[in-house]
């Protein structure tokens, strides 16, 4: 069984270093060059030469990491961001212009909703000790002021003597102010386009630093990143609920109705 498990192991490398060797070096990832070094670290140890094949590994990696280098090499040139002197060629390709357009997408249809929203539902409640649709929509529009405290006014590198009682209830209070479907449609648009708007200047480095969560949190810091993503996924958490108001009061949800069109026209030219 051992000779039988040996050659079948000796027939997998084989077939792997076929594949390697035929691969065009634009399919090679860096997961391929990965196990071809593996290969080629096997077979150096068998006394076998692939001279031809640690060739085309050097060129293959060389090119695979020719964009990211230009890329560093420019930012360290404009001393933009010191952060990637730490980091090597490991960037990050989702940065603050990425945070402030899938931020603006995101409030697009929040409004959307809140627009096709008769003002007569705003007072809607779904369940008792439920917000009302008008209170929730003030509630998406308020929610950034904790993070946009955290990181964009105090620059806090640490929760431990942050006032959340104080915060939370300074926002319930406003939640709770009477507006009407215009009113709302506006905050909306302009806490969005205040939030959206500071993010775009973020540096890297400033997203990369992290911050100490108050004793007892697990995990015990974040990075800046983390916690102002947080902002767009607390959103559209409550865009889940909007969308199921919408449909207990009769109406079809905008991104429901633009899959369904997209669907029917694929199926008509199938």
């Amino acid at each position: 069984m051992l000779w039988q498990a040996a050659e079948a192991d000796s027939q997998s490398r084989h077939r792997t270093e076929c594949a390697f060797s035929h691969a065009p070096d634009s399919l090679m990832t860096p997961n391929r060059l990965r196990s071809l070094s593996l290969v080629l670290r096997r077979e150096a140890s068998n006394g076998r030469r692939r001279g031809s094949c640690i060739r085309r590994l050097q060129n293959a990696w060389a090119l695979t990491l020719a964009e990211p280098r230009a890329k560093l090499r420019e930012i360290r040139s404009s001393g933009e961001d010191s952060s990637f002197d730490q980091r090597g060629d490991r960037l990050n390709y989702y940065g603050a212009k990425e945070l402030a357009e899938s931020f603006r997408t995101v409030r697009k249809n929040t409004m959307t909703i809140a627009q096709e929203l008769p003002e007569e539902k705003y007072g809607f409640r779904p369940a008792p000790s439920t917000r009302t649709v008008g209170e929730l929509l003030a509630h998406i529009s308020l929610a950034y002021n904790f993070q946009y405290q955290v990181h964009g006014q105090d620059r806090r590198s640490s929760l431990e003597g942050f006032d959340f009682p104080s915060l939370m209830q300074r926002l319930a209070k406003e939640e709770k102010v009477q507006r009407g479907k215009d009113q709302t449609l506006e905050m909306l648009h302009s806490s969005g386009e205040q939030w959206a708007g500071w993010l775009e200047g973020l540096p890297e480095s400033f997203l990369g630093e992290r911050v100490e969560m108050r004793a007892g949190v697990i995990p015990s810091s974040k990075s800046r990143f983390e916690m102002i993503l947080s902002v767009k996924e607390h959103e559209m958490h409550h865009r889940g609920q909007l969308m199921l108001i919408e449909r207990m009061v009769g109406m079809v949800p905008h991104l429901t109705r633009e899959l369904q069109a997209r669907t029917a026209a694929a199926t008509g030219k199938s």
